[in-house]
């Protein structure tokens, strides 16, 4: 369009153009403006779900303190202050095309008002200058329409813009250190070494001092000591969740960095405090860690899970369908659940991060029983609270504040009468 007109006539191209740095400067603002608001209104957006999320999860304790009008009230105010993001983000959005169908119009006066002042005062006659003035009305028409046209998506456009700049940030998250041609971990065959490691989840926050351990293939080493101790940051840095500041963690010699991080893990097995369950049937669960395992496999898990009787009992058995949130599991057999898909795993280090905790005895003897059987020939750490899940424990390791003060099997601690001890007599008058 530009070498059209400038090859019909050079002045009337720039009359025709002249209005163009007035439309850049205002089309810049507005779109300046827009892009804020609708990148505020994008994170209230997401703060609005976050706390749907925190209330829905949360709902029977919001229910139990009777905190019901709380949380409405909560969400109206984050409703509110998406509204007001919501609708600046579509006005500064909606306000740029029709600015830029009046900055066309008005180019379109421009041009017509230079081009009848040259048809009275110019060389060319008056039915040539008219003609002019008629072809250059259509042109200055035709050289808005593009930007028309990109101004009437603009909305679209800024909020895709504004959608790729929040998954980028997700996108640019530092991924996990592996190793390029990392080694394969084929099981422990001598020794697990925890060797003065250092470690800070924030920087100038040290949570583990100096700790050393030493394990022998086949112990089993308990971790004790009060809460914020870093009993479960140490099972953190064995899995690799983290990597150790300073020291090393080392199998037979080899630092874990130097491992491919799924052949480390795929000898790590942990029953977690809080056991998680997938929505499919009851074998797909057990099963999650080895999808091909047999039927077979999956049934002698079970068994030695102390959970099959209750599965058979179940009409559907094995194929009954459960998910986290609805269940036909109680919390202890769930954690049942749990073990037996380590158990399928087979892995040949073994970590229980407080396995019996949110259970009552009777659950407890049944899955200290599974623990037994599971631990048994395998490389163990378990956290635990109820120090007489842990009486048999190879070694027993004392944290307190990140630090090591104690170690040794539960008769050489009692004999010490430190804290283990105190621990120990302190539960055992309370039970």
């Amino acid at each position: 369009m530009l070498i059209v007109m400038f090859n019909q006539n050079v002045t009337m191209a720039w009359v025709t153009m002249a209005s163009t740095p007035v439309a850049l400067v205002v089309a810049g603002f507005v779109m300046k403006k827009a892009g804020v608001a609708v990148n505020r209104q994008q994170d209230d957006i997401g703060n609005l779900n976050g706390y749907i999320n925190e209330q829905v999860t949360a709902q029977k304790v919001i229910i139990t303190n009777g905190l019901q009008k709380d949380s409405i009230k909560g969400f109206l105010k984050h409703n509110q202050t998406v509204r007001k993001s919501a609708m600046s983000g579509l006005i500064w959005s909606g306000v740029l095309n029709p600015l830029m169908q009046g900055m066309s119009l008005l180019n379109t006066a421009i041009v017509i008002f230079f081009g009848s002042w040259f048809a009275l005062n110019g060389t060319l006659s008056t039915g040539a200058a008219l003609a002019l003035v008629v072809v250059f009305v259509n042109y200055a028409q035709q050289y808005y329409q593009p930007i028309m046209s990109l101004t009437s998506l603009y909305g679209m456009i800024q909020l895709a813009i504004t959608g790729a700049r929040r998954v980028d940030e997700v996108r640019r998250q530092p991924d996990e250190i592996a190793p390029k041609n990392g080694k394969s971990l084929t099981g422990i065959k001598k020794e697990l070494q925890i060797d003065d490691v250092r470690f800070s989840y924030l920087p100038g926050k040290e949570i583990l001092h100096g700790v050393s351990i030493s394990v022998h293939k086949g112990e089993m080493v308990a971790l004790v000591g009060p809460t914020g101790s870093g009993k479960t940051t140490v099972m953190n840095l064995l899995n690799r969740f983290y990597d150790v500041d300073s020291g090393s963690i080392t199998v037979d010699g080899v630092d874990i960095r130097e491992f491919d991080l799924q052949s480390l893990r795929k000898n790590v097995g942990i029953v977690l405090q809080d056991p998680q369950l997938f929505s499919g049937t009851i074998a797909d669960n057990i099963r999650y860690g080895d999808p091909s395992a047999s039927m077979n496999r999956v049934i002698d898990a079970a068994k030695q899970a102390n959970i099959h009787e209750f599965i058979t009992s179940l009409p559907d058995g094995y194929k009954t369908q459960v998910s986290d949130e609805q269940s036909v599991f109680s919390a202890g057999q769930k954690q049942l659940m749990s073990i037996a898909r380590t158990i399928l795993t087979n892995p040949q280090l073994l970590i229980l991060d407080e396995a019996t905790s949110n259970v009552d005895t009777v659950t407890e003897a049944n899955i200290q029983a599974a623990m037994d059987r599971v631990i048994q020939g395998r490389t163990s750490f378990v956290i635990a609270h109820r120090l007489k899940t842990i009486l048999n424990a190879d070694k027993i390791v004392v944290l307190k504040d990140g630090q090591i003060i104690e170690q040794g099997n539960h008769q050489a601690l009692l004999e010490k009468n430190g804290f283990y001890a105190g621990l120990y007599k302190d539960q055992m008058v309370t039970n």
